[in-house]
């Protein structure tokens, strides 16, 4: 399984789609089972908390059924992660904690374009500001990870990933 963590507009589910094709991996987008459970997110604690059921009964599904699974949220409060680590530990799988990250203008520019120019490969709504408000709920992971920057030039990143999620 690869856990990715990040904020907003870090490029996490451009990496996710990468890692999913690279894989042959199932991907779990929070975004996309937001989009599928309600129709007109509001973003509430309780559909949070719906959503990521959602998500972590997709995850064991796949993890029990003997496919790699790689789950596209932010992931960033240790609380969230650790229900993922009680998954993993449960199906005994391995882990790879992915941590995205770019360099803000980078992620300005991202966030902009998702409202300029529409991708319909990128199911969220978050802007600059939710970006921020999120970015400050981050926690430390307590687990071994990588952090990535994904402004960078993505297939040595990606290769290296790859080798180390089929290691």
């Amino acid at each position: 399984m690869v856990l990715l963590v990040g904020a907003p507009g870090t490029g996490k589910s451009r990496l996710a789609r990468q890692l999913g094709a690279a894989l042959a991996a199932q991907v779990v987008e929070s975004d996309r089972v937001r989009k599928q459970l309600f129709a007109e997110p509001r973003y509430t604690g309780g559909e949070h908390a719906a959503v990521y059921g959602w998500c972590h009964t997709l995850l064991k599904s796949a993890l029990l059924a003997g496919r790699t699974v790689v789950f596209d949220a932010t992931n960033l409060e240790e609380r969230v992660r650790r229900r993922v680590y009680d998954i993993v530990d449960d199906c005994a799988a391995r882990l790879l904690i992915v941590w995205a990250t770019a360099p803000a203008g980078v992620i300005q520019e991202r966030l902009l374009r998702r409202h300029t120019e529409p991708d319909a490969d990128d199911a969220s709504d978050a802007d600059w500001s939710v970006h921020l408000d999120l970015r400050r709920k981050a926690e430390p992971v307590r687990r071994p990870h990588i952090v990535v920057n994904t402004a960078a030039d993505m297939r040595p990143l990606l290769a290296a990933l790859v080798a180390r999620a089929s290691g």
